[in-house]
């Protein structure tokens, strides 16, 4: 999973989710934050705000998608241009922002 850090006050925060809880944190000393960004093991927001409509934006997708044995008992019954026909509705419908 990516790291998820934003930019506040002149101070990078990260948003750490664990299991049910989520925690908003200073990043930690010595993490080097480009090089995070640069090999896509972190995800750098300008603002607490544009962070929280990225995450929206990932949960509402997210749950938009049937279970990974429904959409495989879909690609078994319908074919795989039916479920990438369902798949491209979903994304079309949840565009990223």
């Amino acid at each position: 999973m990516k790291r998820i850090l934003y930019k506040q006050n002149g101070d990078i925060r990260e948003i750490i989710r664990d299991g049910f809880s989520t925690s908003d944190n200073p990043i930690k000393e010595g993490d080097d934050v480009e090089a995070l960004v640069a090999s896509e093991d972190a995800v750098l927001f300008n603002s607490e705000a544009e962070m929280k409509e990225g995450i929206a934006y990932q949960v509402s997708r997210a749950r938009a998608y049937p279970s990974v044995l429904q959409q495989l008992d879909q690609i078994y019954h319908e074919g795989i241009d039916a479920w990438k026909a369902s798949v491209k509705k979903i994304k079309d419908d949840n565009p990223k922002p």
